[in-house]
């Protein structure tokens, strides 16, 4: 069984309807905490059978226990867990990658369009995976050990690899496409919205949220052809 677990706030009018037609290819179960929304992404969620569960936690203060709440909900009774956000899809199907107990996928992040993604020193996503899909059907009693940060807590238990070993890297065909910065308006979102807790950021992570408007970016064109692609809803 895969378990595909997210967390998700305000999401209808934006990529997850386009998302959820794409992870229903390949999860046998969709596992989403709802974050406190109010334009009915809950009822669209359920309209596709996922499990919901509707709590707030406000991410960009206390996600780690968001994270741990959704750990706990997608691992009971699963085999692979995968995390994605609801702007986010592999690129293609990945299933014939999934050995041993982690897999880790690159990420690339989409700018302006489907074909080019962010490339520099702030956003490197693609250059060596680091996204990772855990397999927890022998784990199911596991103590898991979670750290303590509001913003960037990670989506794994901080002791992972103790309890499941190596990761091994899925090809870069298979890679996530991440189209939380791919317009203008979602970028500038999410620059405010980091500039609004900038006081918990350290250094690095403040100079990469400065970097989400930079002028003229680094981009780069998109090295395979992806089966799978998110599309926008239009309100």
């Amino acid at each position: 069984m895969i378990t595909v677990a997210t967390i998700v706030r305000d999401e209808r009018r934006r990529f997850l309807p386009s998302a959820l037609e794409c992870w229903s290819e390949f999860a046998d179960r969709i596992v989403a905490v709802d974050d406190g929304s109010k334009d009915g992404t809950h009822q669209l969620l359920e309209e596709h059978g996922c499990e919901v569960y509707r709590e707030t936690f406000d991410l960009w203060g206390n996600e780690t226990a968001a994270r741990k709440f959704l750990w706990d909900k997608a691992v009971k009774d699963s085999e692979w867990v995968v995390h994605i956000d609801a702007d986010m899809v592999p690129a293609n199907n990945f299933i014939d990658a999934l050995t041993g107990s982690l897999v880790g996928f690159r990420v690339y992040d989409l700018w302006d369009d489907e074909r080019r993604y962010r490339s520099d020193r702030w956003w490197t996503g693609h250059r060596r995976p680091y996204w990772t899909a855990a397999n927890v059907h022998k784990h199911q009693d596991a103590k898991w050990v979670w750290g303590d940060a509001g913003i960037h807590s990670g989506h794994l238990p901080l002791n992972v690899r103790e309890q499941l070993g190596t990761v091994y890297p899925v090809a870069r065909e298979c890679s996530m496409l991440h189209y939380a910065y791919s317009r203008p308006e979602l970028r500038r979102a999410k620059y405010e919205k980091y500039m609004a807790v900038k006081e918990q950021l350290g250094p690095r992570q403040l100079f990469h949220a400065q970097s989400i408007i930079d002028e003229m970016p680094r981009l780069d064109t998109m090295p395979f052809e992806p089966e799978w692609e998110l599309q926008w809803t239009t309100p």
